[in-house]
């Protein structure tokens, strides 16, 4: 059966019905360090993607085109914990690369994983741009400014959700590969506003009636 990899933290009114997992990481990532630029490889300890935003259980998409597919509302963070006994996340805020750019600028591929299908989304992780970058290199710069030009740097990293959790369910944050191993990295969802606030709606008429 197709599972979900995605810890979907959305009732924080349950208090302590809530899982301690969605607990400990919503305190985590509200005390947080926010950078503009994450370790690399194994420096980065428990990669961790993290959903915040308005998390709509299904995207919206024109007819049967993927390439118009969008999650409007989403935002996203790369994470890093700290060493040693009481950890520390280190966050970057990210963009997701839409699936028209994926699909008909890169062929689906986000670096070298395909990555347009509905549960994946294409990160854009470590950002820089050098708006005065200067090359001796032909065919770097544009021909009006050979030697000189805005040039960005990034990293494009592929990350997969599986399929949404049974409603009145968190999921898991463990994301496993095609054959079941699991995958370096784990995804958590912190929010969504329409659907807590509804049930909140909902518990204070209870409670006035």
């Amino acid at each position: 059966a197709a599972s979900s990899f995605i810890r979907r933290c959305w009732y924080p009114e349950r208090g302590c019905n809530e899982s301690s997992a969605c607990s400990d990481m919503r305190q985590l990532f509200a005390a947080r360090t926010e950078v503009a630029m994450l370790p690399k490889g194994s420096e980065c300890l428990h990669p961790t993607y993290i959903a915040t935003g308005t998390r709509f259980p299904h995207g919206i998409m024109e007819g049967n085109h993927l390439d118009t597919l969008r999650f409007p509302g989403e935002h996203w963070h790369k994470c890093c914990f700290s060493k040693g006994s009481n950890p520390r996340l280190t966050c970057e805020k990210v963009d997701v690369q839409n699936h028209d750019t994926l699909l008909n600028e890169h062929g689906g591929y986000c670096g070298t994983r395909w990555c347009a299908g509905y549960w994946d989304r294409c990160l854009v992780v470590n950002r820089q741009e050098n708006p005065h970058f200067r090359t001796e290199r032909p065919g770097v710069c544009p021909r009006a400014c050979p030697n000189e030009c805005s040039r960005e740097a990034h990293r494009l990293e592929c990350i997969n959700i599986g399929l949404e959790p049974e409603t009145g369910h968190e999921g898991s944050e463990a994301v496993q590969g095609a054959f079941g191993e699991s995958k370096p990295y784990q995804v958590y969802s912190l929010r969504s506003p329409w659907l807590p606030a509804a049930c909140a709606w909902a518990g204070a008429g209870r409670r006035g009636a």
